[in-house]
């Protein structure tokens, strides 16, 4: 495969996390009891997502779109490992995720706001 998408690759990654989402979605209105008839639990659900995601990241070029993509891949492993003892904070996981994957589909920079100095002070990024 190339290492640089075209247009109809970039579509198609974009597309791959929209299914992504619907995924969590899924997880988050059912975790951890889901319907008998989709014969299908958590650990389950948990392996398709991580897999489909790590599958999708590798198809991703070095860009800010990569960039938020390896920020939401430990929001979406901590929310699904949460469901076990905490649904709220799993959801919660999940929800950070599906915002940062939604930033990823829009390919933008992140804006830098602040700046944290070495003794752990923060300033804002126009005075740094």
């Amino acid at each position: 495969m190339n290492s640089k998408p075209n247009s109809n690759q970039t579509w198609n990654a974009a597309e791959e996390l929209g299914i992504l989402l619907d995924s969590l979605a899924y997880v988050q209105s059912y975790a951890p009891d889901f319907p008998a008839e989709d014969c299908t639990t958590l650990a389950d659900e948990s392996a398709r997502i991580t897999a489909r995601f790590d599958i999708i990241l590798g198809t991703v070029p070095a860009s800010p779109r990569r960039d938020w993509l390896q920020l939401a891949r430990p929001e979406i492993v901590a929310g699904l490992a949460a469901f076990a003892s905490d649904v709220t904070r799993a959801s919660r996981h999940l929800d950070d995720a599906a915002e940062i994957i939604r930033r990823a589909i829009c390919g933008k920079r992140a804006k830098t706001t602040f700046v944290v100095a070495p003794d752990g002070v923060t300033y804002p990024a126009s005075d740094a």
